[in-house]
């Protein structure tokens, strides 16, 4: 999911807000703290005035660390007064996450390399949801597909986010779920504020008040479970026994602030939390959704598909191989993504000097771009563009250099749904295993056909391209399942807590 943009709003007559101005009254606030800036590096340039005690308190400014984090600071705080994505307002914390990059370097240490334990716990989950969400019968019924897919990705992300009890807690489930959902429009209501007084009207806006009290029952459901695990920790270090790992993004993050030299605490692993549930769950969700309606749409696709998964399922069990060999099921992944791209724009940039483009177009310091998609629908590179060719990227698959661009964790310049170059999105590989495992049980267990008369025109809003979200299919357990999910895992695997199980 992308972050606000701070374009002024328009109103529902047009017109831009004009009061207050988000440009003419920061001026004043962004004027004192740059001529604060040019007051401290005067005063700490200049030796007679450092030597006055009550100006330079205990080597204030002496030193070449504690200038350069003062500097940083100012200039960290005029760059969120530019891109201001709300972070330091309460309610919107799980963003000061990103801007200190706990979020990045969570995704690439621990969920780029997905582990066997990560795959098996994520498939119990998947069987314990589906289990709940799904009727044990052979008889069709139907079901609402968007919710379907938010609550199986839902429950498979945050086991391995916060583990298997608290995943499992209703409240928990909701509350990750409705951040999202109300952050969205919140983020949206408080951009027609300015942001120099956004930290005192936000106090006066329900829709703050509404992330603030979702944010203070994160922390109070979350404060047990770090709680129980200090003391079992404490219990069995004083035993001298090794103290239990739990391989979840509340150890991790744990790990990561001391290695930081942060205070960790219950408020800090909540804004963490929720902004990782923001970042994977509704991501993966939008392409489960539109893939099932695309196989809906393509009856005759779903059982290749299927035999292919029961094939490898029964040589390899669910493990990196034989998720790997699904080719056809990967390609058919990418092709949903390539048709239907969850934005219709992407790789949001902002220059940070001028830069002259080959074409002679200068992009000037603070210009901020993005690109189209039309890249993935250009006839001219793809084939029938509008059509769902679910053996497309199979196809170039086999091709000379296809194996490194053609698979579904595989950016290109010609593909862009998990973004290009750098700063693609690190946690594709943790997102693709995801939709894997689901498909495999739901593939497997179920089948699945669009509800009748049912619209599955997909909706654009603003940049957002998503699966209509009025789909109902009507689904019904398979009669004959070829596969047995319990015996396909080493039954000397053990993923419980008290085992100290190594990613």
């Amino acid at each position: 999911m992308s972050l606000p943009s701070d374009r002024p709003a328009v109103g529902q007559d047009g017109s831009y807000w004009q009061f207050p101005d988000a440009r003419s009254s920061s001026y004043l606030v962004v004027g004192f703290m740059m001529l604060g800036m040019a007051i401290y590096r005067w005063i700490s340039s200049n030796s007679s005035i450092k030597a006055i005690p009550c100006i330079n308190p205990v080597g204030f400014l002496s030193g070449a660390k504690v200038r350069r984090d003062f500097w940083e600071f100012g200039e960290e705080t005029l760059n969120r007064a530019r891109q201001n994505f709300h972070g330091g307002i309460p309610g919107f914390g799980p963003f000061d996450m990103v801007g200190r990059g706990i979020v990045a370097a969570l995704t690439r240490k621990y969920l780029t390399k997905v582990s066997a334990y990560m795959t098996k716990v994520k498939s119990d989950e998947a069987e314990f949801a589906l289990s709940k969400a799904v009727r044990d019968s052979s008889a069709w019924h139907e079901i609402a597909l968007a919710p379907f897919t938010v609550d199986i990705s839902a429950r498979m992300a945050l086991r391995i986010f916060v583990g298997e009890e608290l995943c499992r807690d209703e409240d928990w489930l909701r509350i990750t779920e409705q951040y999202e959902l109300s952050w969205i429009p919140t983020s949206s209501r408080l951009h027609e504020v300015a942001w120099p007084f956004r930290r005192i009207f936000h106090w006066f806006i329900p829709e703050c008040k509404e992330l603030r009290d979702i944010m203070k029952e994160a922390r109070r459901l979350l404060a047990p479970t770090i709680d129980k695990r200090r003391t079992r920790n404490q219990a069995a270090a004083a035993a001298g026994r090794e103290v239990p790992r739990y391989n979840d993004a509340i150890e991790w993050f744990e790990e990561e602030a001391k290695l930081r030299g942060w205070g960790y605490d219950v408020s800090l692993a909540a804004d963490v939390q929720m902004i990782l549930g923001i970042t994977s769950i509704h991501t993966t969700s939008d392409l489960m959704e539109q893939f099932m309606i695309d196989l809906g749409q393509h009856p005759d696709v779903l059982q290749p598909i299927r035999e292919e998964v029961i094939h490898h399922l029964q040589l390899g069990g669910i493990s990196k191989a034989s998720l790997y060999n699904m080719k056809l099921l990967d390609s058919a992944l990418k092709e949903t993504q390539r048709r239907k791209p969850m934005e219709t724009v992407a790789l949001r940039r902002r220059a940070q000097e001028d830069i002259k483009l080959p074409n002679g177009l200068t992009l000037k310091t603070g210009t901020r771009t993005l690109v189209d998609t039309y890249r993935m629908h250009d006839p001219a590179i793809y084939e029938n563009p509008d059509e769902w060719d679910p053996a497309r990227f199979l196809n170039l698959r086999s091709k000379p250099g296809g194996e490194s661009t053609a698979q579904l964790v595989s950016p290109s310049i010609n593909h862009i749904g998990f973004g290009y170059g750098k700063h693609s999105c690190p946690g594709r590989f943790f997102a693709t295993d995801t939709l894997k495992v689901a498909l495999c049980h739901l593939l497997v267990k179920y089948e699945w056909k669009l509800a009748p008369g049912t619209d599955t025109t997909p909706q654009i809003r603003g940049i957002l391209h998503l699966p209509n979200p009025t789909v109902k299919i009507l689904i019904r357990r398979r009669e004959k399942i070829e596969v047995d999910f319990d015996s396909i895992w080493d039954k000397s695997f053990d993923t419980s807590v008290d085992a100290g199980t190594k990613m």
